[in-house]
């Protein structure tokens, strides 16, 4: 029985995030615009089913992950995606807005989008949270297995630059309350 193979996690800095230039910000869509996009294509009262957006995703390459401000306010942001029956795993900055978000507010909307943040599907509600360090290896080989060598390259470039990351589990499902 061969041993998968995955990168160790990092030892981060606590507080420390990407430089700020910020090329992600850069090359996708600004969230109002993904919004508009998404509100246009796929009205309010249009229902999309969890099931199809889990197969979707699970095809695709990007996840278009919705959170709350604390004035209701929502906020678009495109992240790779793994996804494992109900859950949906996602590696992000400790210190971004969605982390903090997703503290005060674990209601989201997912959905799938292509990789600039335009969206491919409706949204559907789901639950998310941070997962503890103990829960992290299981993320992150999701995700290595999905994206191969492109994020294997990426998550080295953060590790060497010490950047405090974490993972969030997203559960997806029918029963969850909308946001």
């Amino acid at each position: 029985m061969s041993q998968e193979r995955v990168r160790p996690l990092a030892r981060p800095v606590a507080g420390r995030s990407l430089p700020g230039g910020r090329v992600a910000d850069r090359l996708s869509l600004p969230p109002a615009r993904i919004l508009e996009l998404l509100d246009a294509a796929y009205p309010a009262g249009r229902a999309e089913s969890a099931r199809r957006v889990r197969e979707t995703l699970a095809r695709g390459k990007h996840a278009l992950l919705i959170t709350f401000r604390a004035g209701g306010g929502r906020v678009a942001t495109p992240v790779w995606a793994a996804v494992e029956a109900e859950r949906v795993y996602v590696r992000t900055q400790r210190a971004s807005g969605k982390v903090a978000r997703v503290g005060r507010r674990p209601q989201v909307l997912l959905g799938v989008c292509s990789t600039r943040g335009r969206p491919l599907t409706g949204v559907v509600p789901a639950t998310a949270r941070v997962l503890p360090a103990g829960e992290e290896r299981h993320a992150e080989r999701l995700l290595h297995h999905r994206y191969g060598a492109v994020r294997a390259f990426c998550a080295t470039a953060q590790d060497l630059m010490r950047v405090d990351m974490c993972y969030l589990e997203i559960t997806v499902g029918d029963d969850n309350p909308a946001g």
